[in-house]
């Protein structure tokens, strides 16, 4: 407004900032800004082109990025000194931007940047690689390193590091084992440098138990000798991470403690301390606590501030799962120069406070961060006192909490966090039912100022199905397709058990289509839902409908015991007719049915005192090659036994 000059410098940062916030839009109007600005030329420089490829692939506007290249094009043409390094790394930017639209239009881009350079350049190929990885391109990817290699281009640790961060994103089992030996064989210094990308990737690939196979293996090869591959506690996260990853917190203690002592010499670095806290924070065991406090006491710090912080509130959340809030407190008071200005400090003793008793703590802590000169409380720090309140009960503070919320000039109020704790309070303190409505309220006040998120959905659609609440329930679904929530597959199983509860409505078909829009169809518990809400009203509505949801996938990937459920219907309601309709839907699409659809295909035969029909049973029976074994020879009989009782009845004689 006050006709500023835009600068090269000030341009750059806006634009990674609006980028690295996806703020895309306000990204594009800066471009046109820097466009229109008299000093134009002068504010155009590479750094300001690779931020723009970046925004160009973040929103696919392919027709923005063509007009930008020319720009940037017309530029290099008109320089008198380019930087060839800052090229490249705009170059690099500009592949991933057309490889947001695909792995061929990477290449192509690719080919041509490759032709103006003098030689071969790492970043592109690298670019190039990212690609491929985020596309899932295994097998492009392992023709161009094989190309690389061919081409004998140098190939850095920057490059290997892609590759196996692309195998471990793409389960690349087959690319992996070539990788590895190529590493070993090929750059031993780069195999040990990078033994830590190796065994993470080994983890993500196998888990923690053939990643720890393959770190003694390789330190076995080590022995003796000063320095070796796993002697470097990145290694060492990535076993940590991979234990943690499937929830096998104990092991991972087990093994920080070995590697201790089998080097002593070596100091774990931030990230361990972190990783081994929260491990012992998942066991709840004080008296690994307490090793592990003493142990980091010993340790000789190495860190700067901001990891020295984030390492010792993961210590605090430590000392406030094993210890309680006793625990928990005396530590902060400990170090309290240290968490005094961190929120999340104060958010972790919140969440000690599980008690009744504890709720004078949690009022002087909450008064704390109020009159706190650098901390402020944050979203996290409404839902722990919103938490706590409703498990405890303490409606009067709990609900004079949501009215200093709701006073608030800021959107905390509004977040799906804020809203879905808020609806736990009153359900926990008016009941189930109050808390429904006091959401459509809250939804009808505001007026369309928030958009609800699927969290909060989630919660009250499983209350509706407790409680019966069709009308609410309704109501609910309306407000998730006017702001368009991406309903969660528990949030469909709730919704459909509301819907199909006494007869199918409007709004079952609804959901059903969101299920088809969402994929959501393709799950087998939504499947068996759908099918369960039109088979309340008849089997003729389920048939009606058969065809069309089994459409929605692979049928032969629909697990028998969804097939054997559509039989427990027909046969709760003897209804034959129908049951070989459904046989023959399974027959077009060749599927074979299991023994316990023939149990009661025979079982509606003897109801009915259609006996004949076990002709008709015993011959899909023959022709049933998964039916062929000795266990199933009961059943034919009983089949032929029927059949035979059938003809000798005079009137069939």
């Amino acid at each position: 407004n006050k006709q500023l000059p835009l600068t090269t410098h000030l341009c750059v940062i806006l634009l990674n900032s609006f980028a690295n916030s996806k703020n895309f839009e306000s990204a594009k109007r800066l471009y046109r800004l820097m466009q229109a600005s008299p000093n134009s030329d002068e504010i155009f420089g590479e750094f300001a082109f690779t931020a723009l490829f970046r925004i160009c692939a973040a929103t696919k506007d392919i027709n923005l990025g063509i007009e930008i290249r020319k720009n940037l094009e017309k530029m290099r043409s008109e320089s008198f000194f380019p930087d060839p390094e800052l090229a490249s790394i705009t170059n690099a930017a500009m592949i991933k931007m057309y490889g947001s639209f695909g792995v061929s239009e990477a290449v192509e881009t690719f080919n041509e940047l490759r032709s103006q350079e003098d030689g071969e350049n790492e970043k592109l190929w690298i670019a190039l690689f990212e690609v491929c990885s985020e596309k899932g391109a295994v097998s492009e990817a392992e023709m161009f390193f094989e190309e690389m290699k061919e081409k004998s281009v140098d190939i850095s640790d920057a490059t290997l590091t892609t590759l196996i961060e692309l195998c471990a994103r793409n389960n690349a089992v087959v690319f992996e084992l070539k990788l590895t030996k190529y590493l070993q064989e090929n750059h031993p210094e780069s195999f040990s440098r990078l033994f830590f990308a190796v065994t993470r990737m080994q983890a993500k690939l196998y888990g923690p138990d053939a990643a720890l196979a393959f770190f003694q293996k390789i330190e076995e090869t080590n022995t003796g000798k000063k320095s070796g591959t796993g002697r470097d506690s990145r290694t060492w996260n990535a076993l940590l991470e991979s234990y943690l990853d499937h929830d096998r917190p104990a092991e991972a203690l087990d093994f920080f403690f070995k590697v201790c002592a089998q080097f002593p010499n070596i100091v774990p670095d931030a990230r361990t301390w972190s990783l081994v806290f929260s491990s012992c924070a998942r066991t709840g065991d004080s008296e690994t606590m307490k090793l592990l406090g003493d142990r980091f006491a010993a340790s000789p710090l190495t860190y700067n501030v901001e990891e020295t912080a984030d390492v010792m509130i993961t210590q605090l959340n430590m000392h406030a799962k094993c210890g309680g809030l006793a625990a928990a407190l005396s530590h902060f008071e400990s170090n309290y120069e240290v968490f005094q200005n961190h929120i999340l400090a104060w958010n972790t003793l919140l969440g000690a406070c599980k008690a009744p008793g504890d709720l004078n703590v949690a009022q002087n802590l909450f008064r704390s961060i109020v009159d706190h000169e650098t901390v402020n409380p944050n979203i996290t720090t409404y839902t722990t006192l919103l938490f706590y309140c409703g498990h405890t009960h303490s409606r009067e503070y709990g609900q004079e909490i949501l009215d200093n919320l709701q006073k608030l000039e800021k959107n905390i109020f509004f977040s799906d966090d804020v809203i879905d704790a808020a609806v736990f309070f009153i359900r926990k303190t008016k009941g189930s039912r109050n808390s429904v409505s006091y959401f459509l309220d809250l939804k009808k006040k505001s007026k369309g100022k928030w958009t609800t998120g699927p969290k909060v959905l989630e919660t009250l659609f499983y209350t509706c199905k407790t409680e019966g609440l069709v009308q609410e329930a309704k109501k609910l679904w309306e407000i998730a397709e006017s702001d368009s929530v991406q309903c969660s597959k528990k949030t469909c199983l709730s919704a459909l058990a509301v819907f199909g509860f006494h007869e199918i409505s409007e709004f079952g078909h609804r959901v059903r289509d969101y299920t088809r829009r969402s994929r959501l169809i393709e799950d087998d518990e939504i499947l068996s839902s759908l099918i369960l809400m039109y088979a309340k009203p008849g089997l003729s509505s389920l048939l009606g409908e058969l065809p069309s949801l089994i459409s929605e996938r692979n049928p032969k990937e629909i697990p028998n015991e969804i097939w054997n459920t559509i039989f427990r219907f027909c046969t709760q309601k003897t209804a034959l007719k129908e049951a070989f309709e459904v046989l023959s839907i399974m027959d077009k699409e060749k599927i074979s049915p299991s023994s316990d659809v023939y149990s009661m295909l025979v079982k509606m035969c003897k109801r009915s005192g259609k006996l004949l029909h076990a002709k008709k049973i015993h011959a899909h029976l023959l022709g049933n090659s998964a039916m062929q074994d000795v266990q199933n020879s009961k059943l034919r009989k009983e089949v032929m036994d029927m059949y035979t009782k059938a003809l000798t009845k005079p009137e069939t004689q």
